[in-house]
């Protein structure tokens, strides 16, 4: 069966601030690669599985002109506008809407435009397995992250019987750090990395079942969006529907979620530092990352379990422990004169 992507890239990264901005959120900024934003390496690395043809890129209004100068093979019909962000089901049924004008039946590959995958022939070897039960076995597929820690940043899957391919028992919100290190300790949980594999006709009528209202409104008539209900896709589908299945991957997956995790990608020192700038000196530091623009020395002296990201205009420092707190400079800026540097 025929095979098109649906990449997920209207986020605003906001945890990536000062970097990620409104106008240039996350997914369009080269975070782990000079030469290719996240959105490109996302493209380039399922090109062997689709034609770039096929692909279609679920994006907000104010990004059009990104995903045009960035990915210029990408067909002008193919970049798929939401007036307003309406989360990932919506999104979703807007991608299948456009696919439809093409397709009456495909298989469809919903991806998110932002994460880093180390192992990329083992990552299609999943993606093309996973095209195959869900052509076969008339069900939607989710793609799982094999657990290295007790991570409470991620949802849970937990998964049921089945070889390579495992029947979902349910799915489990961001746990507490004692329910994650159960959930570790018991060896059927996978995080849930927010991939998902199914065909038009599967999706199509898990969304009249579960999501009927949205299902009515927008096979119709794509232009009433601002009425449909905000919801995930794991929500409003995945967690309703009995034909989920799952299969656990191991191909060196990041989602790149906060400014920390750039010391999971990049090699650190002996002292743990993670220093991505190109002229930078860091005494009696340890666990340090430092991000800057490459034209600025940046030294340190005596710093713990920092982060520091300097932009052409703005510089953060960041105690480690606070990543997950970004949002509250988000706040602050928005109060006054100072949202310019949002």
């Amino acid at each position: 069966m025929k095979t098109v992507a649906l990449i997920m890239a209207g986020g605003r990264g906001e945890r990536f601030w000062p970097a990620s901005r409104n106008e240039k959120p996350k997914q369009f900024l080269c975070f782990t690669n000079e030469n290719e934003s996240m959105i490109q390496m996302t493209v380039k690395r399922i090109l062997p599985l689709v034609s770039m043809n096929d692909i279609y890129i679920l994006t907000n209004e104010a990004y059009k002109s990104l995903v045009h100068e960035q990915l210029p093979s990408i067909k002008e019909d193919h970049i798929i506008l939401e007036p307003v962000s309406k989360n990932t089901a919506p999104a979703i049924e807007l991608g299948i809407e456009a696919v439809k004008k093409t397709y009456s039946d495909v298989s469809v590959i919903v991806l998110p435009s932002d994460h880093l995958i180390a192992d990329e022939n083992e990552f299609r070897k999943v993606l093309s397995l996973a095209k195959g039960f869900a052509e076969t076995h008339d069900s939607i597929v989710t793609i799982g992250i094999n657990p290295t820690e007790p991570n409470t940043g991620y949802g849970y899957i937990q998964l049921g019987q089945g070889n390579d391919v495992k029947k979902v028992t349910r799915f489990a919100e961001k746990p507490a750090l004692e329910i994650a290190k159960q959930y570790l300790k018991e060896g059927t949980y996978v995080w849930n990395a927010g991939m998902f594999i199914f065909t038009l006709k599967n999706m199509e009528r898990a969304l009249q079942r579960y999501l009927p209202k949205q299902y009515e409104i927008l096979s119709k008539d794509i232009s009433r969006f601002n009425e449909v209900e905000s919801i995930s896709i794991d929500y409003g589908v995945m967690e309703r529907a009995d034909n989920i299945y799952c299969i656990p991957g191991s191909f060196g997956w990041n989602d790149v979620g906060s400014w920390g995790a750039l010391e999971e990608v990049f090699k650190k020192d002996g002292n743990g530092n993670c220093l991505l700038n190109k002229d930078t000196v860091a005494i009696d530091s340890k666990g340090v990352t430092i991000k800057g623009t490459n034209k600025k020395l940046i030294a340190t002296m005596g710093l713990k379990n920092v982060v520091i990201v300097e932009t052409e205009d703005a510089i953060m420092v960041i105690n480690k422990d606070k990543l997950s707190d970004i949002k509250k400079i988000r706040t602050e800026l928005s109060k006054g004169k100072l949202d310019k540097y949002l």
